[in-house]
């Protein structure tokens, strides 16, 4: 003997989610008033900073990265390879200039060869002081050569 169930039995099995929802609100209806909202409160809450991150935050940090990398490092940068070199030809200019007219020194011309290096070589130390005293003047410099110090103390040991 076998029991078959009626037809509207089957039909009723989707009415038991909400047979389920509505026992949760009787057992406790300030309670699922209340997860429902702290539910809706925290998505929307959790969506609006994902939004603020993604659009407010994310474009700040574009200008700031815009203007310090555009604005002043690339330019720094430019300027200071133009700079360099024209220094360097320059330099090289005054060596090649100072090698051709020693060459009529005839056996003298090593020592005058010698003394024109060393011009040379007071002309970029002076040139390099210059450099450094800008530099440690504007930037702070202290933190990078108190780290050299501390790496050249590590490796050789203790200067005392």
């Amino acid at each position: 003997m076998s029991f078959v169930l009626p037809d509207w039995v089957s039909d009723l099995r989707p009415l038991a989610d909400f047979a389920h929802t509505l026992t949760n609100f009787a057992r406790d209806p300030s309670g699922f008033v209340i997860s429902i909202i702290e539910e809706y409160l925290v998505s929307g809450i959790l969506a609006g900073w994902r939004w603020f991150l993604a659009n407010v935050v994310t474009a700040v940090f574009e200008a700031i990265e815009l203007g310090l990398v555009d604005g002043i490092a690339i330019p720094l940068r430019d300027g200071f390879t133009m700079a360099g070199g024209s220094l360097y030809d320059a330099l090289v200019q005054l060596r090649l200039w100072a090698e051709s007219g020693l060459v009529e020194f005839g056996v003298a011309a090593p020592f005058a060869l010698a003394v024109s290096w060393l011009f040379l070589a007071v002309i970029v130390a002076g040139i390099t002081q210059l450099l450094w005293g800008f530099i440690e003047t504007y930037l702070p410099v202290s933190s990078v050569t108190g780290a050299v110090d501390a790496i050249r103390t590590a490796l050789a040991g203790d200067e005392s």
